[in-house]
């Protein structure tokens, strides 16, 4: 499997708590318009009725299905029980789509890392996230007593936060990933 790397980034040391909850939302703008971009460019296929995008890749004879691009087919099925055929880049807009973040809750979600296979179909995800307020936790040490976890504000005061911004090597669209690096 193969994981995103990166070699270029950029680090801002002192981010305000706007520029940290705007990660969310330049993820969600990211995705919608990687989905618009690939739905148009596909005008056959109605990718908006397809939820759950498991994937089969097709063979005939042992060899892998390929579409005018080159790109392998795969075999997916939609809301009406219909198996429809999709090149890996629809797969992969449609399992980036499940991934929008919710923006209006109490916690950052950030520093996505896409897991594709050799073929370039996403597999998986791994994404960070941090509460906003702080948080009381029972102590893991102590069942009688409880623990306050600092959360992104405390943090921040403490300036112990830096926003990097990945450049150049996400592995679909444009997105420069954006990651929370705390330090204690």
């Amino acid at each position: 499997m193969l994981v995103d790397k990166c070699c270029n980034y950029t680090d801002n040391t002192s981010p305000t708590i706007d520029q940290i909850k705007a990660i969310e939302t330049t993820w969600n703008t990211f995705l919608n318009d990687y989905f618009k971009t690939i739905d148009d460019k596909y005008p056959a296929t109605d990718l908006t009725i397809i939820s759950e995008p498991v994937a089969t890749l097709i063979r005939v004879d042992g060899i892998s299905k390929k579409n005018g691009n080159g790109q392998p087919m795969f075999s997916v099925e939609n809301d009406d029980g219909d198996l429809v055929e999709l090149a890996r880049e629809e797969v992969n807009a449609l399992r980036l789509k499940s991934l929008i973040w919710n923006t209006v809750d109490d916690e950052i979600s950030h520093n996505a890392t896409l897991i594709v296979d050799k073929l370039g179909l996403m597999l998986g995800v791994s994404i960070g996230g941090m509460k906003i307020p702080d948080e009381t936790l029972p102590d893991p040490d102590d069942a009688t007593k409880t623990k306050v976890s600092p959360g992104i504000t405390t943090l921040l005061s403490q300036n112990k936060v830096t926003l990097r911004t990945h450049e150049g090597h996400f592995r679909f669209g444009d997105y420069k990933k954006e990651e929370l690096i705390f330090t204690e």
